[in-house]
């Protein structure tokens, strides 16, 4: 009987390894977080995007500046993490290949203030990626982003009756970001970390998705609309965890119904009651009735089509700085890098992108369902502005894809035992 007790007791299965939740329960010291959660709050608030354009950098470096002792401080045993992600390296060859080849000879003023911003920007996304390299990385990402709405949506509303002056485009809202097309792009972003998974209907993901949409709407960016329909209905539709089907099914469509009929009733309320300018109208006619004959989407034909022109023919493209130096603004952010890079340069961003989508995909749907969407938000944005890789807020979306930050740890025995008890 001892011998078979003993038998008995070798045979039991070896304890189940609790690491998964012992790093989904992990947090980071609360100066960690504070900090952490500032550099993000400040990324996408738009405030750097200035400095990666080169039009107020000192304030970048001050900024910096303060950042750097923390860096060194408390973050460098990170960087030797950071260096295991191949994402980083090819961050880091965004900077490294333009310095290059300024140093082997393209060296004008406008190539100089060219890997100038290449540099600047990379920083971004280099001190985002360390700050990300934390136990409660995502947790971080949902407070800034829900920091940066709490500001960002009410100013977007309220420039419907109080105009902006800092704004680019009259009658359109620009929010916290000068131009109406990043504060579409930026609300976007924050709405996809803001949301804790974007396949669970919650009260407060309605209520914030509904309020962010119209928010996005009064940019009249027509890109971003459409991003945000598609939004609404991956949030309503697709199946999600822990309920069953029928129920499922039947809670998503009463979400999407809800989500609409405020978007219908809002937007009427807003026609009629503000006076909109004739491009913001203009912008509603061509995206309702699929008109492209309006006077932004002509223009923005005829500027992809003169970049074309400078790309054909010319491999290895024109050389660092020609696109600024010629005022071409190809509105497509692979056009933008094969004007000055060539085709090989339009190649590599699409790597950088694809790697991205990649990591997000191999995680799989249940785990990473907020970093697809990320990552094909970036995708969009890159075919309809030229400056996807040289915008302060899109560095920690890009940041977030190489750290994997988004994407849920695997449920240990506790985790799956919980969801199946509807816990």
């Amino acid at each position: 009987m001892v011998e078979a007790r003993a038998h008995s007791l070798s045979a039991r299965p070896a304890p189940i390894s609790r690491e998964p939740e012992a790093e989904a329960r992990a947090h980071s010291s609360p100066i960690a977080f504070f900090l952490g959660v500032t550099w993000l709050t400040v990324i996408l608030s738009g405030v750097t995007q200035w400095a990666v354009r080169g039009e107020s950098p000192n304030a970048y470096y001050i900024f910096m500046g303060c950042f750097l002792p923390y860096f060194l401080m408390f973050r460098l045993p990170q960087v030797a993490r950071l260096a295991t992600y191949p994402q980083f390296w090819l961050w880091v060859l965004s900077a490294g290949l333009p310095m290059l080849l300024f140093l082997l000879g393209q060296n004008d003023p406008w190539a100089r203030a060219i890997v100038k911003s290449r540099i600047i920007f990379f920083s971004i996304v280099a001190g985002s990626a360390l700050v990300l390299v934390a136990p409660d990385a995502r947790r971080m990402l949902r407070t800034s982003a829900l920091i940066v709405l709490s500001f960002a949506i009410p100013i977007c509303l309220i420039e419907l009756v109080v105009p902006n002056i800092f704004s680019t485009s009259e009658g359109r809202s620009a929010g916290l970001y000068g131009n109406p097309n990043d504060a579409s792009a930026a609300l976007l972003i924050c709405l996809l970390f803001a949301l804790d998974d974007v396949r669970r209907v919650t009260n407060r993901g309605l209520v914030l998705l509904s309020v962010g949409t119209v928010a996005v709407i009064t940019t009249f960016s027509r890109h971003g609309m459409i991003f945000a329909a598609a939004l609404w209905a991956w949030y309503a539709l697709l199946p999600g965890r822990g309920r069953s089907r029928d129920r499922d099914g039947q809670q998503r469509l009463l979400v999407l119904l809800g989500v609409v009929a405020v978007v219908v009733v809002g937007g009427a309320l807003v026609i009629h009651n503000v006076n909109l300018n004739e491009q913001a109208i203009g912008r509603l006619r061509s995206l309702l009735l699929g008109d492209v004959s309006d006077a932004s989407t002509m223009g923005r034909l005829d500027k992809a089509r003169s970049a074309l022109e400078v790309i054909r023919g010319n491999f290895w493209g024109r050389g660092i700085g020609f696109g600024t130096r010629n005022l071409m603004v190809p509105h497509n952010t692979f056009l933008y890098f094969a004007i000055d890079y060539g085709i090989p340069g339009a190649l590599f961003y699409l790597t950088i992108l694809a790697a991205g989508l990649l990591s997000a995909l191999r995680a799989g749907w249940a785990r990473a369902a907020n970093a697809i969407l990320v990552s094909l938000l970036l995708f969009w944005s890159s075919l309809f502005t030229h400056y996807a890789a040289d915008t302060g807020f899109f560095s920690a979306a890009f940041a977030a894809l190489a750290t994997g930050a988004l994407i849920l740890p695997r449920e240990g025995p506790r985790d799956a035992e919980r969801r199946r008890s509807g816990q």
